[in-house]
């Protein structure tokens, strides 16, 4: 019988450290998410306004030196999947050429607050 406790208690603590250990891996990717996201917003607004026009591509803020590289989505981990939202053309800067309003995470799974990384 105590042997029967033992077993459960050990089984019971090695299924609540793998719970804890995987949601401290999920909250500091949603961290470094965080992090990423005001980075790349802030590069789409300086680069506006250094050049009086929003980035028409990711290129742009490349090319110009505004981001050495892509990062990586710690969510979907790529540099490939972020999802790009352009201006439209009556609320663009320039409106001959509409670029980009925002970069968001293009992973469709849902974090730690409810809401889906994609719409934050």
């Amino acid at each position: 019988m105590q042997r029967l406790l033992l077993i459960s208690f050990i089984a019971g603590m090695t299924a609540a450290y793998f719970y804890f250990h995987r949601r401290s891996i999920l909250q500091g990717k949603e961290s470094r998410l965080r992090e990423d996201l005001f980075a790349l917003r802030t590069v789409v607004s300086e680069y506006a306004f250094d050049q009086r026009k929003a980035p028409r591509t990711v290129g742009d803020l490349l090319q110009q030196r505004y981001l050495r590289e892509m990062p990586v989505d710690p969510i979907t981990g790529s540099s490939k999947t972020w999802r790009i939202v352009m201006e439209n053309s009556e609320n663009a800067i320039d409106n001959s050429a509409p670029g980009i309003r925002e970069i968001k995470s293009g992973s469709t799974k849902t974090g730690l607050n409810g809401k889906r990384y994609s719409d934050w």
